[in-house]
């Protein structure tokens, strides 16, 4: 029984996208771990440049899943 209602599917692309956007956020170094943050990363973080790269993709999502009004 689900404590909420939501869209599992929405959910669920959520979870898994959630740090897809760290490689914008850090700088790498030669082992591959990420060692400091870059400007936008520093300004932003990974959850708001996620939402960029979202509304970049023009997907068919209402804007308030993403915004409260």
């Amino acid at each position: 029984m689900a404590v909420y209602a939501c869209n599992t599917d929405l959910l669920f692309a959520g979870i898994i996208l959630h740090d897809i956007n760290k490689v914008y956020e850090l700088t790498i170094d030669q082992a591959g771990l990420g060692t400091e943050y870059t400007l936008e990363g520093e300004m932003l973080g990974h959850f708001a440049i996620g939402l960029r790269v979202i509304e970049g993709m023009e997907l068919d999502v209402e804007r308030n899943l993403f915004y409260s009004t």
